[in-house]
């Protein structure tokens, strides 16, 4: 009778043990290969506030950002790195985690924070490729574009033929005024993705810079022939006709420009720029003074305005906005020397 009332007993202990000591990973993760993140968070919630298990909080972490839980996933994976310092794949998650947070129903996402866990999973494992172009995605959000360089070569060297990688490094280097260098890239960038129409705009953009123009009407063209109906493709290859002399081929593409983007002041410059140089001052006095209308005190667009003025011999609108012109760019020596001009023939009238 003892020896069956030992027996009960220590079947009651193994059943008991076997509850309190239940494995909450495996049976986690098995839900989690399931997709079934919710009943794998129950239990893995019920794991994690028993012991703070590595394991356990970075499956817990994993299936919360699967539940787009991101602002509560950050404490459990915060937790996992600490309990394990040298793994990759947490400092990664938290990457991710800070990049998709919330604040009141909307995206704000902390960037510095991403850029740190991406960096550091990088360095943990060089060969992942989506932490060093997480790292500088997060470093362009910043506009510390010098920072996303080194992570963007990094990640080329992993993927050289990675459109989004190619397309990032030209930005930046665009962004930074190192116009050879992005086109490098670019170029790249469309030879992957021939029709992506941002690419070919940075591209044409930077072969702007260089003065290329023949490089940026072809740029122009490509992106007149996928998006007819974006102002961009028209600024392309408006500027870069005009770049050529071909005043009367730019001015249908700038009169569309500004017809697709009204408030551009940049678009009314430039068309400005080729009523004049066809030698339509009156309209190109307009738009002018459009474009400085949509951008007051702009001293470039005050001179262009003078000198359209000058052109029509209108010597007193055109002393007036020069003066206007110096007073926002006194060191100016191309404003100084023509407001001396057209003083001289005030004095001869």
């Amino acid at each position: 009778m003892k020896l069956k009332i030992t027996s009960i007993i220590m079947i009651i202990i193994f059943i008991l043990t076997g509850i309190l000591y239940a494995d909450p990973y495996s049976d986690g993760y098995n839900l989690y290969k399931k997709g079934k993140y919710a009943e794998a968070v129950k239990i893995l919630k019920e794991g994690y506030s028993l012991s703070k298990d590595y394991n356990i909080a970075y499956l817990l972490a994993l299936c919360l950002t699967k539940l787009g839980k991101w602002n509560e996933a950050l404490e459990p994976i915060n937790t996992a790195i600490m309990l394990k310092k040298d793994s990759a794949d947490a400092y990664y998650l938290a990457g991710y985690c800070y990049m998709n947070l919330k604040k009141n129903g909307k995206k704000a996402p902390d960037w510095y924070m991403a850029a740190q866990n991406f960096q550091k999973a990088a360095e943990l494992n060089k060969k992942n490729f989506a932490a060093y172009y997480l790292w500088a995605f997060s470093k362009i959000k910043m506009k510390k574009y010098v920072q996303a360089i080194n992570p963007l070569k990094n990640a080329l060297k992993l993927k050289p033929n990675d459109f989004s990688t190619n397309y990032y490094l030209g930005y930046v280097l665009f962004k930074l005024g190192r116009y050879s260098e992005a086109v490098k890239y670019l170029d790249k960038a469309v030879q992957i993705k021939p029709k992506e129409l941002t690419a070919l705009y940075y591209l044409g953009s930077s072969y702007l810079a260089l003065k290329n123009y023949n490089k940026v009407v072809e740029m122009g063209k490509k992106m007149k022939e996928l998006a007819p109906e974006k102002y961009q493709s028209y600024y392309i290859l408006g500027v870069g006709l005009l770049g050529q002399k071909k005043y009367k081929e730019a001015l249908p593409e700038l009169q569309k420009l500004v017809q697709l983007k009204s408030d551009f002041h940049t678009g009314w410059n430039y068309l400005g720029i080729c009523y004049e140089n066809l030698k339509n001052y009156d309209k190109a006095l307009q738009a002018y003074q459009k474009a400085l209308k949509l951008k007051p005190n702009n001293p470039k667009y005050i001179y262009y305005l003078a000198h359209a003025y000058e052109l029509k011999k209108d010597w007193i609108n055109a002393k007036k906005y020069y003066l206007k012109a110096i007073n926002l760019d006194p060191n100016n020596d191309v404003y100084v020397e023509r407001l001396d001009y057209v003083q001289k023939k005030i004095d001869e009238m």
